[in-house]
Protein backbone atom coordinates (compact mmCIF):
# COMPACT_ATOMS: atom_id res chain seq x y z
CA UNK A 1 0.00 0.00 0.00
CA UNK A 2 1.27 3.57 -0.75
CA UNK A 3 0.42 6.43 0.55
CA UNK A 4 -1.23 6.66 4.07
CA UNK A 5 -2.25 4.29 5.87
CA UNK A 6 -5.15 3.51 7.90
CA UNK A 7 -6.06 1.71 11.31
CA UNK A 8 -9.75 0.45 11.49
CA UNK A 9 -9.44 0.07 15.61
CA UNK A 10 -12.72 -2.49 17.08
CA UNK A 11 -11.64 -1.64 20.40
CA UNK A 12 -12.96 1.37 20.56
CA UNK A 13 -16.46 1.10 18.63
CA UNK A 14 -19.62 2.88 19.55
CA UNK A 15 -22.73 2.49 18.47
CA UNK A 16 -23.42 6.24 18.62
CA UNK A 17 -20.84 6.84 16.37
CA UNK A 18 -21.10 5.05 13.29
CA UNK A 19 -20.77 7.12 10.78
CA UNK A 20 -24.48 7.34 8.70
CA UNK A 21 -21.97 8.80 5.55
CA UNK A 22 -19.22 7.83 4.09
CA UNK A 23 -15.85 9.45 5.97
CA UNK A 24 -13.33 8.35 3.26
CA UNK A 25 -13.16 5.88 0.18
CA UNK A 26 -11.42 3.33 -1.29
CA UNK A 27 -10.13 3.57 -4.55
CA UNK A 28 -10.74 0.39 -7.56
CA UNK A 29 -9.39 0.35 -11.32
CA UNK A 30 -12.49 -1.43 -11.77
CA UNK A 31 -15.60 -0.59 -9.79
CA UNK A 32 -17.86 -3.11 -11.09
CA UNK A 33 -15.23 -6.10 -10.74
CA UNK A 34 -15.93 -4.48 -7.28
CA UNK A 35 -18.89 -4.10 -6.78
CA UNK A 36 -19.56 -8.08 -8.00
CA UNK A 37 -16.73 -8.95 -5.51
CA UNK A 38 -18.36 -7.32 -2.38
CA UNK A 39 -21.75 -9.18 -3.38
CA UNK A 40 -20.12 -12.20 -3.49
CA UNK A 41 -19.56 -11.44 0.31
CA UNK A 42 -22.81 -10.93 1.16
CA UNK A 43 -22.07 -7.10 1.97
CA UNK A 44 -24.53 -4.80 2.34
CA UNK A 45 -23.91 -1.86 -0.33
CA UNK A 46 -25.72 0.07 -2.85
CA UNK A 47 -25.72 -0.28 -6.95
CA UNK A 48 -22.90 1.69 -8.46
CA UNK A 49 -23.67 5.06 -9.16
CA UNK A 50 -23.14 6.70 -12.36
CA UNK A 51 -20.94 3.87 -13.25
CA UNK A 52 -18.45 5.34 -10.48
CA UNK A 53 -18.95 4.70 -6.97
CA UNK A 54 -21.01 2.38 -4.77
CA UNK A 55 -21.63 2.91 -0.94
CA UNK A 56 -21.36 -0.30 1.50
CA UNK A 57 -21.52 -0.67 5.28
CA UNK A 58 -18.54 -2.65 7.38
CA UNK A 59 -19.15 -4.86 9.69
CA UNK A 60 -19.67 -2.22 12.81
CA UNK A 61 -22.90 -0.01 10.22
CA UNK A 62 -20.32 2.67 9.09
CA UNK A 63 -20.53 3.94 5.88
CA UNK A 64 -17.79 3.60 3.44
CA UNK A 65 -17.39 4.34 -0.18
CA UNK A 66 -15.42 2.61 -3.26
CA UNK A 67 -14.42 4.60 -6.21
CA UNK A 68 -13.40 4.20 -9.76
CA UNK A 69 -10.26 6.21 -10.22
CA UNK A 70 -9.62 7.10 -13.80
CA UNK A 71 -5.79 6.32 -15.00
CA UNK A 72 -3.43 8.92 -15.06
CA UNK A 73 -3.26 9.97 -18.52
CA UNK A 74 -0.09 11.26 -20.12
Amino acid sequence: MEGAGLVLDSGIYSPGAVFQVPAFHFNTADIHAAHAFMTTRGVELTDVNDDQWFNFRDPDGNVLMICQIPPATE
